[in-house]
């Protein structure tokens, strides 16, 4: 998309062509690759992975943050399945650590990433508001308690953290803890 747009802007009108067809088949080809089954988009489209991720939807930061809305609407049926996955991973057990509350970037690890879940807060509190559940609001506070733990807060805002014991285990001054601003602008 925004490739699409920049070169229309550019007035690289073929440019803009082939990036509308690219457009199209990167569309088919990950609406492809949901299990219809297990209502979800597997983290790796290889056979058998069956991790379950929130960060399906943050490359939809890009075309939200720059103002191209319009344009994501033309990805309703992609938009209608990311919105199934995203039910099926606000589940406790499943992207919700049972033990903390917060969300998990993968349904298979306990390590995540505090910057990536800020991308991915923003894009479904402003894609797919309708899929956050109890569970998956209440996080917040458990995501603010994570950084502000010792260890944490003292120093730094933290980006490597255990889900499931807020306990940080790398990535202290991590550039990317920068997209909080996202999280907190949301």
């Amino acid at each position: 998309i925004l490739l699409k747009n920049s070169l229309v802007r550019l007035g690289v009108h073929d440019g803009a062509v082939r990036a509308e067809k690219a457009i199209a088949r990167v569309k088919a080809g990950l609406c492809g690759q949901f299990d219809t089954q297990a209502c979800f988009f597997p983290a790796v489209f290889e056979k058998g992975n069956r991790s379950h991720i929130i960060p399906a939807v943050e490359g939809l930061v890009y075309p939200l943050y720059l103002g191209y809305e319009d344009e994501l609407a033309d990805c309703g049926p992609l938009l209608g399945l990311l919105a199934d996955h995203l039910r099926g991973a606000f589940v406790p057990g499943v992207c919700i650590d049972a033990v903390s509350g917060g969300w998990k970037l993968s349904s298979t690890s306990r390590n995540t990433w505090f910057s990536k879940i800020a991308i991915s807060q923003y894009v479904v509190r402003r894609l797919f508001p309708s899929t956050l559940n109890d569970a998956a609001r209440a996080a917040d506070k458990v995501h603010a308690d994570w950084q502000r733990r010792p260890g944490c807060g003292a120093f730094a805002m933290c980006d490597q953290i255990f889900s499931d014991t807020g306990v940080t285990c790398g990535s202290r001054y991590y550039p990317r803890g920068v997209t909080t601003w996202l999280w907190l602008s949301e």
